[in-house]
Order: C-alpha cells, then structure tokens, then sequence
C-alpha cells in the first residue's frame, strides 16, 4: 500500500483501476518504483535468503531478467515489436546496468555472445525461458566481483546472483530518476505512454 495524493493505492493493477487517471508524472514514478520494489525486488532478496536451503537461483535469474524486459518497454514506450526483444532488452541493461556487463565475454558454442550483456540475454534470459537451463556459464555468489569471466567449476563465466538483483533495483531507480530530472525528455514521455498503455481506467 503507497499513499500518493492523498489516495491509497495497493500496487494491484485491478484493485487500483479508476485511480491510474489522478497520478501526474511524479505519481506514476512513485507508484511504479514501489510496485517493482515490492513485486520483484523484494521476494527476490527474500528468496535469496533461503537459497543455502532451497535452490532458488533459477526462480531469481528468470524474474529478474523479466523485469529487465519490462522495464525496457518502458524506457522505450511500447511492447517490444516483433524481432526486438533482444535490441530491448540489452538497451536496458547497456543504459542503466553496471559497465562491466559491457566487457567481452566469448562464448564457443554461441557466435552471438561477445559481451556479457549477450550472455545476459542469450545464455540466461532465454536459457531459462526456453530451456530451464543455462548452458554456457552459470550463478554463484562469487567473492567480491560481479562477474568472473572463466571462474566456474568447469571454466566458465560465473555471475554473482545477489549482485545481478541489486544492480538490475539500481538500474530501473536510476531511470525513473532520469524520468524525474527531465519531464519533457523523450524517456519521460516513453514512461508515461508505456504506463498508460498497461495501467489504464
């Protein structure tokens, strides 16, 4: 529950509709910023938590690398066309993710990784969603580094997975800030119709 001028709004989409139409631009921030907060950001830390129990690694990466999808539309003000989703989604990560992931990254059995950031979307995003499975390179909790380019049990690169949850909270803060700083910017107008085509009365 977020109160935004002087509504309560519950961060349920149904549950809210017939209020989306009241939020100027500070309120769709506030209210987006809080709902990934609570729907994404927080269960996976919490799920992180329990990891030495429960193998939650794969349930972390697949939604974290969803919200990198969802957040891209909004930096881009619609749903990713057909054929984009791969231009989306590195955009994001490439605009407001940490610059390692810009660093080189070869994979051997796949041409199109040349960066983390295609590992990011190639080996993990769509590893996980169409194979339940990251077939080059993996997640660990790596000691004070993000990423390990052949660090693995088996030469591969390696991923720190809490650090992946926390860059990718930063990345989506850092451009709803920018959506804040420059409210007639073609990012803010992009926030704004992407909100409205999702969160309509």
């Amino acid at each position: 529950m977020i109160n935004i001028g002087g509504i309560d709004y519950t961060l349920y989409r149904d549950y809210d509709r017939g209020n989306f139409g009241r939020l100027d631009l500070n309120g769709k921030v506030a209210y987006m910023r809080a709902r990934v907060d609570i729907a994404l950001v927080q269960p996976c830390k919490v799920a992180l938590t329990v990891a030495d129990k429960v193998h939650v690694g794969l349930i972390v990466a697949t939604t974290v690398c969803a919200g990198i999808s969802a957040a891209s539309t909004f930096q881009h003000g619609q749903q990713a066309p057909g054929g984009q989703d791969r231009a989306y989604f590195t955009a994001f990560v490439r605009d407001y993710m940490h610059p390692c992931l810009q660093g080189p990254l070869v994979d051997p059995t796949e041409r199109r990784v040349a960066s983390w950031v295609d590992w990011m979307y190639y080996r993990l995003r769509n590893g996980l969603a169409h194979a339940f499975a990251i077939e080059f390179g993996g997640l660990d909790r790596v000691q004070n580094a993000y990423v390990v380019g052949a660090g693995g049990r088996f030469g591969e690169p390696i991923m720190d997975l809490p650090t992946l949850v926390d860059d990718f909270d930063a990345g989506w803060n850092r451009m709803l800030d920018q959506v804040l700083q420059n409210p007639v910017s073609q990012l803010a107008t992009d926030f704004v119709r992407r909100f409205q085509q999702v969160f309509a009365d």
